[in-house]
């Protein structure tokens, strides 16, 4: 799926995505597959890497199985994380950090 505008996912999608904009997966929501963004919010279940180039965020409620990326990374209280975090720059610079604990 490719796509320029904001989006919010309510239901369940198999595949990869690239969107010039703003993804929001709703609690209700599940994703298999790559995702791609300028700022991702998750509140739902993830099954893949996620890669958003401004912000990303997992909400409370969130559960994502995958490496995330971006220069700007939020996991609230109560997300699950299981993947590598890799926190990128504005330059060629970048921290990887793995995340093997889960937040409760």
């Amino acid at each position: 799926m490719r796509g320029k505008g904001n989006y919010k996912v309510a239901g369940r999608v198999v595949g990869d995505c690239e969107i010039d904009g703003a993804l929001l997966l709703d609690e209700r929501g599940s994703w298999l597959g790559k995702i791609v963004a300028d700022v991702v919010v998750i509140a739902g279940r993830v099954e893949g890497s996620i890669v958003a180039r401004q912000q990303l965020e997992l909400q409370a409620s969130a559960v994502v199985h995958g490496n995330l990326e971006s220069p700007v990374i939020a996991i609230d209280k109560g997300a699950e994380h299981d993947g590598k975090l890799k926190m990128t720059s504005r330059g060629d610079r970048s921290e990887e950090h793995t995340s093997e604990l889960q937040s409760h």
